[in-house]
Parts: C-alpha cells; sequence; structure tokens
C-alpha cells in the first residue's frame, strides 16, 4: 500500500529510536484494528518509530526493517559512511561461489532482520546519513525522494485519520479496507489490509501473507 510505499522510499518514514517493540509486549498494541492503523499512519507521518513499531506484529517489524535496509542500500549503496552503518548493525553476508537470485537475496535479508538488536537505531542511523547527503546535495543525493534534515523532536503537522471500512473480525484475525489521507490532492483508493490479535492486543499485519 503507499504507506509501505512511503517507507522504502524514504519518503515521510524516516525513523525514531528506541528498542523492539515486540508483539508479546503488554505495553504495545492497540485495544482495536482501528486504534492500530490510526497510530501506525500518525506515527509514519510524524516519524515517531517506536509508536509505529508498537503497532506492528514482530513479523511485520521485521520486514519493515527489510525495506528500510534494502532502500539503504539501492539508493545509498555507494556511499561508504551509509555502507558502515550497515556493516555495524548487520550480520556479514553469507559466502556463495553460485548465483544468487533476487528472491534469494531477500530473502536473506529478511532472515538477517531477525537477529539485529538494535533495529529502530539502525534505521535511525540510516534515516540521519539520507539526510544528510540530500543537504549536501552529492552524488548519493536523491531530492525526489525527501528533502527535510531528520529532526525527530521538531514539530509536526498534525495528521488527518485513517479511515477502515468492511471491518471483519473472525477471532483473533480481522481484515478492513483502509483509506489513506489524500496526499497532494490526489485521494488514496482504499487497499485491503489484515491485523492481528496477540494477547488481547491488536496489531497491524503488513507485508507477504
Amino acid at each position: 500500500m503507499r504507506l509501505i510505499q512511503t517507507f522504502a522510499l524514504f519518503g515521510s518514514l524516516i525513523l525514531g529510536s528506541a528498542a523492539f517493540c515486540p508483539a508479546d509486549d503488554p505495553s504495545s498494541g492497540y485495544d482495536s484494528p482501528e486504534s492500530a492503523v490510526q497510530a501506525y499512519a500518525a506515527a509514519a507521518t510524524v516519524e515517531d518509530y517506536p509508536r509505529l513499531f508498537s503497532a506492528l506484529t514482530r513479523e511485520s517489524q521485521v520486514y519493515h526493517l527489510a525495506l528500510a535496509v534494502s532502500s539503504a542500500q539501492a539508493v545509498h549503496g555507494n556511499d561508504r559512511p551509509m555502507q558502515k552503518i550497515l556493516d555495524r548493525y548487520l550480520p556479514p553476508p553469507p559466502v556463495s561461489i553460485l548465483p544468487v537470485s533476487e528472491a534469494d537475496q531477500w530473502f536473506r535479508l529478511v532472515q538477517a532482520m531477525w537477529t539485529v538488536k538494535e533495529p529502530v537505531q539502525l534505521m535511525q542511523d540510516i534515516a540521519a546519513r539520507h539526510h544528510e547527503l540530500i543537504r549536501q546535495g552529492g552524488p548519493e543525493a536523491k531530492p525526489s525522494i525527501g528533502d527535510a534534515p531528520y529532526s525527530p523532536k521538531a514539530d509536526k503537522p498534525s495528521v488527518a485519520p485513517v479511515e477502515l471500512d468492511r471491518l471483519e473480525v473472525r477471532d483473533d484475525v480481522a481484515i478492513a479496507f483502509v483509506k489513506l489521507p489524500s496526499l497532494d490532492g490526489v485521494a488514496a483508493q482504499p487497499e485491503e489490509m489484515a491485523f492481528r490479535r496477540v494477547k488481547g492486543r491488536w496489531y497491524c499485519d503488513i507485508g507477504p501473507r
């Protein structure tokens, strides 16, 4: 969906600071699917990543982290400081003498994300370097994906609520059609989103299913 695509391109989703909020932590999660998706969308827009991760299942947290790392590699793969950031947090890639398909590369990246001990800190460091490159206007900068400096403490605009339609709840799983606020005057089309309840708390279940 559009919010996830924006995340992958570092558009409005660039990163806060805290440890992972695991899905079985009673301090995370929300009392309804509506509350979970509202928290997710609002946190993404204002760059509040501890809150965003608190609205995601553990698998979705890993998926989001994989998207951030993949985007950093694709957009800034030739930037040495960015590579040092990734090397600091990620395990070394496995050595293979055989060609590896894109599907296998993605699978290995996702599996590696489960081992990252400070995932949101990693994302914050990626964001800080990304915005530094944007400010410098160097060869690694791509202004089309954002031009504001990273400042998680800066005042952020209010966020229009997300609309849920045709919500269906079956035990601990829910499906709904989510409509995001208009972007630059262009109305978003409703898209299906899954939710999961873990120990009585609801989370957005975003990613391949």
